[in-house]
């Protein structure tokens, strides 16, 4: 915003800047934020994060395969005890050694469920939560679009502010030379000279803490689009000549419904889970059907041979294929809990959509009021620097002639200053409520095509 803007038919009231061909636009400033910002990367990578679970749980409705090895040393074997009868000694006891000294066996084993409702509705899961995340993701685009937005036309007001000021302060140098001049002519008095002075002190103070805030606003962007503090980075001033037809058109855009924003449809998508948790919860009722198939190659040897072709050691196969049927009969009413506690959650999310349906037809209303606010209160600030600079004009020129006192000149330039400075003020809220107005309404994407 380098300029104030002006009733029809008015002379302008602030000194349009120059705009560097170079410098960066509000949405050039967000395409970069949306690009790099650290907060927007974060979001982006919990969307990738949901995708990765997403193909964890798909995992678990794929055949599993595993390949298992094992050896075995059994120094010390297992007996059986067999009375003497067996061994034709009667009245006494026997024992034999089972087994043998050195074991080796490797088992591969195949497993493919076959019914598992837990599982298929987590896949439904991990989809919703895919969606979830891509959600949260344009919402964090939303919040960052708004804070660059409202930095960038921040930093305008300021430059606003600086302008005005430099202005005050060439005129106040002017009179102060003239002043001066008067007074060593003996035209004049010194208190007039001293208090002159004091101004331009002001002026130049004001005018630091302004540079101050210009230099805050530009840093504050370059955080925002994930830049370092030093990067020669240009911020365009844009020229504010449209902004009776924005104040003109702006009360006139329709609202979306609400139903249809990020923030509705986020708490809708936190819904849709919440139910496939109860779902899940009771599919633990259901029985559980897998097939599995293994096979394993074994080897056993009292010597420790068994990787020699002419050892001791005898190998074997063994395989088996086969259907494993799990079915829940009781675990305490554990599971009648966990779905008790998901009716809970969502009664509660229940009513958070009806608390969110009602606060964003609410910022609808407010952001509209606002606007109507700031546009109302621009036209006043108009009309109030045509007057003040009419006042100024007219007093400047009769202390030139020496009919208005020095201080009737400073308190016109005063009024001046704050009736400027109050329509840049009104400007930047006219701006911040137009934001506002595109948030509520889901449109805040729009500012990257500007």
């Amino acid at each position: 915003m380098a300029q104030d803007s002006q009733p029809e038919g008015a002379t302008a009231v602030t000194t349009v800047t120059t705009v560097n061909p170079d410098s960066l636009s509000l949405s050039a400033v967000i395409r970069l934020a949306l690009e790099h910002n650290q907060t927007l990367r974060k979001a982006t990578l919990s969307e990738e994060a949901g995708i990765q679970k997403t193909r964890e749980i798909k995992a678990q409705a794929l055949p599993q395969v595993n390949l298992n090895g094992n050896y075995s040393n059994n120094f010390i074997k297992p007996v059986i005890v067999l009375p003497g009868e067996l061994t034709g000694q009667p009245g006494t006891i026997s024992t034999i050694e089972m087994g043998t000294t050195h074991n080796i066996g490797i088992t591969g084993e195949v497993k493919q469920e076959l019914f598992n409702q837990s599982v298929f509705t987590g896949l439904q899961a991990a989809r919703k939560s895919e969606e979830y995340y891509r959600l949260q993701t344009r919402l964090t685009e939303d919040q960052v679009i708004q804070s660059v937005a409202s930095a960038f036309y921040q930093l305008q007001v300021n430059r606003v502010k600086r302008e005005i000021v430099d202005s005050n302060m060439i005129s106040t140098r002017k009179i102060l030379t003239t002043t001066e001049t008067q007074f060593k002519a003996g035209l004049a008095r010194r208190i007039d000279v001293d208090r002159l002075r004091v101004n331009l002190a002001n002026l130049e103070s004001m005018a630091n803490l302004l540079n101050n805030a210009i230099y805050q606003s530009e840093n504050q962007l370059r955080y925002f689009m994930g830049m370092q503090m030093d990067d020669p980075l240009q911020f365009s001033t844009p020229s504010l000549a449209n902004i009776q037809e924005e104040m003109n058109t702006v009360l006139q855009q329709e609202s979306n419904e609400i139903m249809q924003l990020n923030d509705f449809k986020l708490l809708k998508k936190q819904e849709e889970l919440l139910h496939l948790q109860k779902k899940a919860y009771k599919a633990e009722y259901y029985p559980k059907l897998s097939l599995f198939g293994n096979y394993s190659y074994n080897g056993i040897s009292n010597k420790f041979d068994l990787l020699k072709t002419s050892g001791t050691s005898t190998w074997y196969d063994v395989a088996a294929v086969g259907l494993r049927l799990s079915v829940p009969i009781f675990d305490g009413n554990a599971r009648q809990a966990r779905i008790a506690q998901s009716n809970i959650q969502i009664k509660q999310l229940q009513e958070d959509l009806s608390q969110k349906k009602s606060q964003l037809t609410l910022n609808q209303r407010n952001a509209k009021m606002q606007i109507a606010n700031s546009i109302s209160t621009i036209r006043q600030q108009e009309k109030n620097i045509i007057l003040a600079r009419d006042i100024y004009e007219t007093t400047q020129s009769n202390y030139k002639l020496g009919l208005s006192p020095l201080t009737d000149l400073l308190n016109a330039e005063t009024s001046l200053t704050q009736a400027r400075n109050n329509h840049a003020e009104a400007l930047l809220q006219f701006k911040l409520a137009q934001v506002e107005m595109l948030k509520s309404n889901g449109n805040l994407q729009s500012l990257t095509q500007q």
